[in-house]
């Protein structure tokens, strides 16, 4: 419910003007909430019936599960990787994706836009907001030096930012600040 699935399905005519070999692929499936409740269920109907609406069955891809070791592939075979969620804590995708040298297209909620540089490595867009949702997306696929550039600055942000070595240490510092808080 929370991934926007919508509106990048709702920006896909708007693309395929532009940019008619694009495809959307959504990466990912089952999960443990599909045992408590039929959400995801009806969420994919709708979304299956919005596809079909807009004639775009053959340029929307759905995946199902990748196993987690193969995901870097599926990220570097990308032009850019989008995150249109409602809300969301981090959004681990962008970081993944920008590990792997993507562009970035994301929402302006929780933790993106912590990691996609407006201009730099990608562009954020406000929930809902199809128009610019397709004109980011466009931008990114016609204008291979832009994209280039973003795939560099995605890199050189996971690098300063993201790495696994800066997650310990900041979890380290975090630790001994409690520990001496509680001493």
């Amino acid at each position: 419910p929370k991934s926007g699935h919508e509106q990048l399905i709702l920006a896909m005519p708007a693309i395929l003007r532009r940019v008619p070999e694009a495809k959307l692929v959504f990466v990912g499936g089952d999960s443990m909430s599909n045992k408590l409740s039929k959400c995801r269920e009806l969420l994919n109907q709708q979304a299956q019936k919005l596809i079909k609406e807009l004639k775009l069955g053959n340029n929307v891809i759905f995946t199902g599960n990748i196993d987690y070791n193969d995901l870097p592939e599926l990220y570097e075979s990308s032009d850019l990787v989008a995150l249109c969620s409602k809300n969301e804590g981090f959004g681990l995708s962008v970081t993944e994706g920008m590990a792997c040298g993507n562009p970035i297209v994301g929402t302006r909620v929780g933790g993106i836009p912590l990691q996609v540089k407006e201009g730099e490595n990608g562009f954020l867009v406000d929930v809902g907001d199809i128009d610019a949702t397709a004109e980011a997306i466009i931008k990114i696929l016609s204008d291979r030096a832009l994209r280039n550039r973003m795939s560099l600055k995605s890199l050189e942000i996971v690098a300063a930012n993201f790495r696994m070595e800066r997650g310990i240490e900041k979890h380290l510092t975090l630790y001994n600040k409690v520990i001496k808080y509680k001493d």
